[in-house]
């Protein structure tokens, strides 16, 4: 399969000779192997509706200490900071290790706006998987909120997709 795409590639570069072809024959190809199954759009939506609700959103002024206590009682690794219904970025476990724990800070004294990561890559309900994995290898990131258009509507995790990926290959 890999070998027909790449030998339609070439004709389409030695038969036209234009940039503009030549972008139509990547997208052609592309949209090929698409149909054939060999690149796998991911429809996040249904992702995030199988994690189902969860109630680990909290406002930029919350003490760190009741933010890891709403982690703890979801059993996740991540609150999502939200002020007004705008996404503001996400408290993590690291990030409390990294800015509390080593710092020698107090987490009771410390709000989640003061060390949550606010400078997350962002997916759309629908993006190719390849991506989002550079997205969180490059940006060193196990998480990706996810927006339709403007509207937040949560997060994937790395544990999402590896365990989507698993569940597609039985």
């Amino acid at each position: 399969v890999d070998l027909v795409c790449f030998l339609i590639f070439l004709e389409i570069i030695f038969q036209y000779q234009n940039f503009s072809k030549i972008i139509f024959g990547l997208y052609l190809i592309k949209t090929i192997m698409l149909f054939i199954g060999i690149i796998y759009f991911y429809y996040y939506k249904e992702i995030l509706e199988k994690k189902g609700p969860h109630f680990n959103i909290v406002a930029p002024t919350t003490p760190v200490l009741d933010a890891l206590t709403i982690m703890q009682s979801e059993n996740l690794s991540y609150v999502v900071v939200m002020d007004n219904n705008s996404f503001l970025g996400i408290m993590s476990e690291r990030d409390y290790t990294h800015k509390i724990k080593l710092k020698g800070r107090h987490s009771d004294s410390t709000t989640v706006k003061e060390i949550m990561t606010h400078d997350l890559p962002v997916i759309g309900l629908q993006e190719e998987l390849e991506r989002c994995m550079i997205l969180m290898n490059v940006y060193k990131t196990r998480y990706l909120p996810v927006f339709d258009s403007v509207e937040f509507k949560g997060v994937i995790t790395m544990n999402d997709l590896m365990r989507d990926v698993l569940e597609k290959k039985k």
